[in-house]
């Protein structure tokens, strides 16, 4: 079972309200063009 995704973009950014960060915003993009979002805050190994 594979992801078949390529990584659109990466975003990096840091919260100004909460001071806390980094956060990573994955946008990816599959064969068909469909986007998908993941934000992940903090620990990236937990989903």
């Amino acid at each position: 079972w594979r992801f078949r995704v390529k990584i659109y973009k990466i975003y990096t950014f840091y919260s100004y309200v909460t001071s806390s960060g980094p956060f990573y915003k994955y946008v990816l993009a599959d064969e068909e063009g469909t986007k998908m979002e993941m934000t992940i805050y903090g620990n990236s190994d937990r989903f």
